[in-house]
């Protein structure tokens, strides 16, 4: 990937589109954008693969659209990321397939999930990244942001529970792991991080 990457900064050096103090910015903006790419093809590829392609969109959809302002734990290399970013994909899929066998899912029980699920964003979010924190005119901006999506997120789950239960619960999971990840990146003590 970084041969890729490496040539894109090249392009834009020698294009003049950026000077060659910012080569470095552009290069690994560009590694970590085809990193993206790459993962992103491959869950749409599993969600063909297993017959689970709308909640596979779903679960790249409200995973990277929350985490993108909560921040929350981040893996120290990229095989690690890698690794989380599909089990947390797994678990939506055989969860949500579990709730279909066996409809262990109800009204009350989902709105206190999203509750609590609210409650981890307004308290928590966003988690900064100890190599790259937030000026606080940031901080408050992201948290507004992670709060409406959030928000949004939870009212559409709920609206659309009854009509695409699959979807409602596949919502309802991924918001569960984003809650979860922000704790993580939140309060384990350095210890407990790889």
């Amino acid at each position: 990937m970084s041969g890729l990457s490496k040539m894109i900064a090249d392009f834009f050096v020698r294009e003049n589109v950026i000077e060659h103090e910012e080569y470095e910015i552009y290069k690994y903006g560009s590694d970590i954008l085809i990193e993206n790419i790459g993962t992103t093809i491959f869950l749409i590829c599993l969600g063909f693969i297993f017959n689970k392609e709308i909640s596979t969109l779903i679960f790249i959809a409200v995973f990277a659209g929350i985490r993108r302002y909560s921040g929350g734990y981040h893996a120290k290399t990229k095989l690690k990321c890698y690794i989380l970013t599909i089990t947390n994909w797994a678990v939506v899929i055989v969860l949500q397939r579990l709730q279909q066998k066996f409809g262990f899912t109800r009204f009350g029980i989902e709105l206190i999930i999203c509750c609590m699920v609210f409650m981890v964003m307004f308290f928590f979010a966003p988690v900064e990244n100890p190599g790259k924190p937030l000026f606080e005119r940031v901080r408050i901006v992201n948290k507004r942001k992670t709060l409406i999506i959030t928000l949004m997120v939870i009212i559409i789950s709920l609206s659309i529970r009854i009509k695409l239960p699959d979807a409602s619960f596949a919502i309802l999971v991924v918001l569960i792991e984003v809650a979860l990840l922000i704790i993580w990146g939140k309060e384990l003590p350095v210890y407990f991080k790889e």
